[in-house]
């Protein structure tokens, strides 16, 4: 079923309408009337309904000022216009709101449900497109590059699991089940023409980024440094995808040739080419892999000088036997890579030419772990926490503790604990009452196993902290926006997104917290406070209508009346005059 909401300011026609239809037979359930555009936004705010149907003409928002602001709010809903026939003028305005129908008053019944019929084939037909199988496998096919492209740049960004990166390859035919793995960033390097003074706009003109006509190339050392990469792009796909050896994609600005060796499920090369240069036909050791992928670079290197006279650096990270250490070889070859300036000739660098990395060190907090321990103080269990804190330090514990590498372990470890704790507010007191915080006690462990203790019982402290103040939130917040909206009720101007600015959260969150909190919507509870104060004035003061309707936020005295009846039952007047016993 779609759910309806029927606007219209004519009580004959609200009744009549929502009286003579049976909505459940074409489709939808009528979940509220409205007698005006203002009535019906909260309306919708509260039941978000998949068809309007409204009239246009109507006090202190009409039908069309309703419909501008769905098509910005909410522009998935649709709408049914009810018009008259002197008001078919205003009816043409609903073209540009891309009006689903109108009908023209006074209708029938049949015309109202032709109306709704027409849209609940429409909402179906929205429905089946997206459920659509064959349609979709054909989108999923069209967009599988992107797809690929983007999961190769999660893969270097060690933002994947063990298990998404093997549910992913599978999904989208790249092969991973290798014994090893290297990441090599390839990048142009500067010509004479980046540095002119208008070089850059100069090249876009050239580019035809800028005219209408584009001008011929000397070369492509003249060329747009984006066109530079792509023509050394072509090259490194061509020779990498020739040898079977990986795959290259484009990340974050960079080249980079994702090296796979050879399927480490048996010995034998195969149709899949990775031991193309040693001929051994058995699978790659690390020194193997590193003297095949320098060699492929060096030919890419040398290629790229050949047919487009440009020079190129080569970067490549360390060796890997783990689809989920990728991420680490990727981060190796940038630091490679940042030696550039110093390297004078030397066109290919491995990280193991200029920095020493310990073989196989598994004392390396990437962003996986580090995500998976933010992840744990935020809304883990003291179980999960404990689990994952023996996970992380599993190698800390048999190092000896003094080693620069458990040193700088135990202090990343310790700036991701202070940094959620700041993140979340709670930094303030896990700074005063730890001492092991303040002195930077991890510097001084005598061993793996006090360094272990020590991260369980700051985190597990942590955690606790963020878990009491999560649940103290809501209630806060709503308490806040209740103080708020007593100081600030006056201003015709109050709003839910002028409140979610001064508390510094979503429209969506407050929302749904502030009525899970008070069983009420934030307009009920703003409303509740304005006749409240209204009713006060009337009782003790002599203040006129319109007067009251400004102090307590209404800048239209009309409305002000409106919801005042609506909500109290009586007139403004009324009320006053039974309040003082008249």
């Amino acid at each position: 079923m779609y759910k309806l909401l029927l606007v219209d300011d004519e009580a004959d026609v609200r009744e009549g309408v929502a009286r003579e239809i049976d909505w459940r037979t074409y489709g939808f359930d009528l979940v509220g009337v409205a007698e005006n555009g203002r009535e019906a936004v909260e309306w919708i705010e509260r039941e978000v309904p998949d068809l309007v149907v409204t009239d246009i003409r109507m006090p202190f928002m009409d039908g069309l000022e309703l419909a501008e602001w769905l098509r910005k709010t909410r522009p998935y809903v649709k709408i049914v216009i009810l018009t008259g026939y002197d008001e078919f003028q205003y009816a043409r305005r609903a073209v540009r709101l891309r009006i689903e129908d109108y009908v023209l008053k006074p209708f029938s019944v049949r015309e109202l449900t032709d109306a709704l019929l027409k849209v609940k084939h429409d909402l179906d037909a929205e429905i089946a497109q997206r459920e659509n199988v064959a349609a979709l496998l054909d989108h999923y096919r069209k967009s599988l590059p992107v797809l690929r492209e983007a999961f190769f740049g999660a893969l270097v960004s060690g933002k994947l699991s063990e298990r998404e990166i093997r549910e992913k390859a599978e999904a989208y035919g790249i092969r991973l089940d290798a014994d090893a793995f290297a990441v090599a960033v390839i990048e142009p390097d500067p010509t004479d023409a980046d540095d002119r003074p208008d070089a850059d706009s100069e090249a876009k003109e050239r580019s035809g980024e800028n005219a209408s006509e584009i001008r011929p190339l000397s070369s492509l050392r003249d060329a747009n440094p984006e066109l530079r990469r792509f023509a050394v792009f072509n090259i490194a796909e061509e020779i990498v995808d020739r040898e079977r050896f990986g795959h290259v994609f484009l990340h974050d600005g960079d080249i980079v040739w994702l090296a796979v060796g050879k399927p480490a499920d048996n010995g034998e090369t195969g149709g899949d080419a990775s031991a193309f240069r040693s001929g051994t036909g058995r699978p790659f050791d690390r020194e193997d892999m590193y003297e095949n992928v320098c060699a492929v670079l060096e030919e890419i290197q040398y290629c790229v000088e050949k047919y487009l006279k440009l020079a190129v650096t080569a970067a490549v990270g360390s060796i890997v036997g783990s689809p989920a250490d990728i991420g680490r070889s990727y981060r190796d070859a940038l630091r490679a890579l940042d030696y550039r300036p110093a390297l004078g000739d030397i066109r290919v660098v491995g990280i193991r030419d200029v920095e020493r990395v310990p073989a196989g060190s598994s004392l390396r907090l990437d962003e996986l772990k580090e995500r998976a321990l933010v992840r744990c103080l935020k809304v883990g269990t003291d179980d999960e926490l404990r689990g994952l804190i023996e996970d992380l330090t599993a190698d800390l514990v048999d190092r000896p503790i003094s080693s620069p590498e458990s040193l700088v372990y135990l202090t990343e470890m310790a700036a991701v604990l202070l940094r959620v704790a700041r993140d979340a507010g709670v930094a303030a007191e896990v700074w005063a009452e730890c001492d092991a915080v303040r002195s930077a006690e991890w510097l001084r462990f005598k061993d793996g196993r006090q360094a272990r203790g020590w991260l369980l019982a700051v985190s597990s402290d942590i955690r606790r902290r963020i878990s009491e103040t999560r649940a103290n939130a809501g209630p806060s917040i709503v308490a806040e926006a209740k103080a708020y909206v007593l100081r600030h009720y006056a201003d015709s101007e109050l709003s839910v997104r002028g409140i979610c600015a001064h508390l510094h959260v979503s429209a969506g969150y407050f929302c749904s917290l502030f009525k899970r909190e008070t069983g009420m919507t934030f307009g009920q509870y703003v409303l509740g406070v304005r006749m409240e104060a209204a009713k006060e004035l009337l009782r003790s003061t002599d203040l006129k209508t319109f007067e009251i309707a400004e102090r307590v936020g209404y800048a239209d005295p009309n409305y002000f009346s409106f919801c005042f009846k609506k909500a109290v039952g009586l007139s403004p007047k009324e009320y006053r005059h039974r309040t003082r016993g008249g």
